[in-house]
C-alpha cells in the first residue's frame, strides 16, 4: 500500500501546485485535497479508488497526505 500512497501523493501534488498555501485554514487545504482525490476517481470512470477499499482508508490517506513534511516543502515553494 505504500507505494500505492506514493504513487498518489505524487498525483496529488502535481494537481495541487498553486492551489495551496500556509495561510489557508486546514479544513480547507483538507477540502481541496479531497476534491483533487475525487477528481482521480472521475478520471478513472470509479466512484472510489481501490486504494480505499473503505471510506476509514481514504481518511486514513487525506490524514497522512496533509501530515507529511513534503506539504510544508510545498506550499512554502
Amino acid at each position: 500500500m505504500d507505494a500505492q500512497w506514493s504513487y498518489l501523493t505524487d498525483l496529488l501534488l502535481e494537481r495541487l501546485r498553486g492551489r495551496m498555501s500556509l495561510i489557508q485554514p486546514a479544513a480547507e487545504r483538507r477540502q481541496l485535497v479531497a476534491d483533487a482525490l475525487e477528481a482521480l476517481y472521475r478520471e478513472r470512470g470509479q466512484d472510489h479508488l481501490p486504494e480505499f477499499a473503505t471510506e476509514t482508508s481514504r481518511q486514513e490517506f487525506l490524514r497522512a497526505f496533509l501530515s507529511y513534511d513534503l506539504i510544508e516543502e510545498f506550499l512554502t515553494d
